[in-house]
């Protein structure tokens, strides 16, 4: 995880350089020849050399002072890369762990998908089979109940033409006994009347 473009700043450790604001070794004042150089050496030599003693040491402590941060900042950044580093490591580990665990639940979430598109399947199977045995036992009982009341109203329509049958030979009887009584009764009228005219003669 962004090992390839890491700096291995660990390898390039930071050196203390002389700059050219870092003040150079004071060389000591040419004095004059002669009495005058004599006298300079007197009332200037001591002290001259002893700027120059405390102007050397004022640089080495300086360039000591340099080199110690050079070191701690060297060791700073060999810690902030050994800690980059580890952190990478872990970061890389957690990714894939987490990709693991991506993984498996996929594939768990997966494997119940298709168990319960297989049950759905079988279930709507079931369903249409039972509504095909239903459908078909329905027809079934349909075709026979109509087959049923095909047979009763044939009976019933039997039935009816044998009473208007009954029902027509009787008012025809009925009307033969009538005619039979009218033609008995004119005639008894007759003879009624015969009767009442011998009488009367």
């Amino acid at each position: 995880m962004g090992k390839s473009t890491q700096k291995k700043t660990s390898s390039q450790p930071v050196k203390a350089e002389t700059t050219s604001e870092t003040p150079a070794l004071v060389q000591e004042p040419a004095f004059s020849n002669g009495d005058l150089g004599q006298l300079q050496e007197i009332l200037f030599g001591a002290q001259q050399r002893t700027t120059n003693d405390q102007i050397t040491a004022l640089q080495d402590q300086v360039t000591e002072q340099i080199q110690t941060l050079g070191n701690m900042l060297n060791s700073r950044i060999n810690q902030l890369t050994e800690t980059f580093d580890k952190n990478s490591k872990e970061n890389d580990r957690k990714l894939g762990e987490l990709k693991a665990d991506q993984q498996a639940s996929i594939s768990t979430l997966s494997k119940k998908m298709d168990k319960e598109n297989q049950q759905l399947e079988s279930t709507i199977s079931s369903l249409v089979q039972s509504t095909g045995d239903s459908a078909t036992r329905f027809q079934t009982e349909l075709k026979s109940t109509e087959q049923h009341l095909q047979t009763q109203l044939q009976d019933a329509q039997d039935s009816l033409h044998l009473e208007i049958k009954s029902s027509v030979d009787h008012l025809q009887g009925n009307k033969l006994d009538k005619k039979n009584l009218a033609q008995l009764l004119g005639e008894v009228s007759k003879q009624l009347a015969k009767s009442d005219s011998a009488a009367s003669n």
